[in-house]
């Protein structure tokens, strides 16, 4: 019988956080614990998180508008021809922000839902952590760098909120105060409910 309201399960319960599936050359072996996971990922010596890639019409805009947020242009390569540039954007963090641009992309996506339209399959925004989500946003606003939702908590358990970035690209800026434990993980079910915005 599955729980029917806000809960949180540990390891030893009937209902399991260790859905993570690990290829091999013989197909998928499910992973068995949080700590198999961790072991079998771990073998992949200096593996750490690299970049987003997203593509975009104007690099020169996209690095205005990725400067407030401490990225800075440090790779530029151009088809000769003109018909693609891109560009890193490198973060004192270490992330890189990869941008595109084609030269046939004239014209902007539809615009996408909140998050990027969340429900349907694929990469939806870039998410940045910030240290003062109240003060990040009344610099947002008070820069007018485009279109927001308004600071709420996330189903997550964070408080956040998102920005449209000059090619409609959902950008979430969050402000993460959990402490997450791969051991003991945190499932919490509750009924569905809309975030101002969505």
């Amino acid at each position: 019988m599955e729980p029917s309201g806000p809960c949180r399960l540990g390891p030893n319960s009937k209902k399991h956080w260790n859905k993570l599936y690990i290829g091999r050359e013989t197909g998928y072996k499910r992973a068995t614990s949080n700590t198999d996971s961790v072991r079998k990922v771990s073998r992949m010596n200096g593996l750490r998180f690299h970049h987003v890639c997203i593509s975009v019409q104007d690099l020169d805009r996209t690095a205005a508008f990725y400067s407030h947020f401490g990225f800075s242009r440090a790779f530029e390569w151009r088809a000769t021809d003109g018909s693609l540039s891109i560009c890193h954007f490198a973060h004192p963090t270490g992330v890189v922000l990869e941008a595109v641009r084609y030269a046939e992309n004239t014209t902007p996506a539809d615009r996408p839902g909140v998050g990027n339209d969340l429900s349907r399959v694929g990469v939806k925004h870039l998410a940045l952590h910030v240290d003062d989500i109240d003060e990040t946003y009344r610099y947002v606003t008070e820069q007018d760098l485009g279109e927001t939702t308004s600071v709420s908590l996330g189903r997550t358990g964070f408080r956040l909120f998102f920005l449209r970035d000059p090619d409609d690209i959902w950008l979430e800026l969050l402000s993460d105060e959990r402490s997450l434990d791969v051991q003991n993980p945190t499932i919490i079910e509750e009924a569905p409910r809309l975030i101002p915005g969505e």
